[in-house]
């Protein structure tokens, strides 16, 4: 009796000989796509990178790679276009696999300008998905080869050295401090939200620090906002404490202070109003004119661990061109953070 082999089957045996034949010939068998497989992921460390032009010490970004059940380094990542390639092309992207099998990527710039890369993983079943990460590149600086380019912050405002070339830096649009490691460009190596502590919902306008041993002293501008409204976050003054250096500093939040700019009023005004606090602070003032007030430097007297100096960008003494920059020291700082106590100070500095 004679089996006839069922459509199927004749239809499976077709095709395998067709996949032969054009093995023979030396030509590809188009993937069965595998709909079994979920669909792979990217995770961008950042969706932003720059850097400059010859620039050295490339920043870089991490792309996280998944698709459930297979191995990180089964999965195929591919720079597939490049919006702008005058700045940076596909070929200028390189990777390179961390051990957990994430691609760490680097960019050289061709010009100054911006362009948007795409990012494509493949993975199994030949299931994909991309992603976009956008570059911008600075022109070339004369001194490239020392230059170091720390990302993350573009309104970096004080830095305090906590050793092993490594640099705490906050930024006077945010209350996240930063630290970086100074002999290469990059993001920060570890970020600290000090938002929450303060109790602030917006900017405290970090624009000063000064360490005295383990402790790091920030001042916030004290005035107004550019529109003259006031904001209480930026009157602040706090402290923060470092624990050991370089990669492995950590920094906890201790005190805050939200009275300096009424004590600085007040002692303005027993003095004659020489300085005019009262008038730089009030409502629709705009703190960097000349007759403002704006706070954007602090420093220890030498060889003092309570005595401060609050250097003023504005007013100027007297509030009017040609004046003398000023700066008041406050001679009992370490107490206003440590108990809350008033301040006291010492006569205007007239520079």
């Amino acid at each position: 009796m004679t089996v006839r082999p069922s459509a199927a089957r004749r239809c499976g045996a077709v095709a395998a000989a067709g996949a032969a034949a054009l093995l023979l010939a030396g030509l590809t068998v188009p993937a069965r796509a595998d709909t079994g497989y979920a669909a792979p992921t990217i995770t961008l460390s950042a969706d932003h990178l720059s850097g400059a032009v010859e620039g050295s010490g490339d920043p870089t970004v991490t792309a996280d790679v998944e698709q459930a059940g297979v191995p990180a380094g089964f999965l195929r990542l591919q720079v597939v276009s490049s919006s702008d390639p005058a700045v940076a092309a596909v070929d200028d992207v390189r990777q390179e696999r961390t051990p957990e099998g994430d691609r760490r990527l680097t960019v050289r710039a061709r010009a100054q300008g911006y362009t948007d890369l795409t990012l494509r993983v493949t993975g199994r079943g030949g299931r994909t998905a991309t992603a976009v990460l956008s570059y911008a590149a600075s022109a070339r600086t004369a001194a490239a080869p020392a230059t170091r380019y720390l990302t993350g912050s573009s309104d970096a405002s004080a830095a305090v050295d906590v050793g092993g070339g490594y640099a705490l830096v906050a930024d006077d649009e945010s209350n996240v401090l930063r630290l970086y490691d100074r002999s290469r460009s990059g993001a920060p190596v570890r970020t600290w939200d000090l938002g929450p502590a303060l109790g602030a919902k917006k900017e405290a306008d970090i624009e000063a620090a000064a360490r005295v041993g383990d402790t790091v002293y920030w001042t916030g501008s004290l005035g107004n906002n550019k529109d003259g409204k006031y904001k209480s976050e930026r009157n602040t003054v706090f402290t923060t404490r470092i624990t050991g250096s370089g990669a492995t500093t950590e920094v906890t939040f201790t005190a805050a202070y939200k009275g300096l700019r009424e004590d600085l009023v007040a002692w303005d005004g027993a003095n004659g109003n020489r300085y005019g606090f009262a008038a730089g602070t009030a409502a629709g003032e705009v703190p960097k004119q000349i007759d403002g007030f704006n706070v954007e430097g602090l420093e220890f007297a030498p060889g003092s661990t309570t005595t401060a100096y609050l250097g003023f960008r504005a007013p100027l003494a007297p509030a009017a061109p040609g004046g003398k920059a000023l700066l008041v020291p406050v001679t009992n700082f370490d107490k206003v953070l440590s108990s809350g106590a008033k301040a006291v100070f010492g006569s205007g500095i007239e520079l």
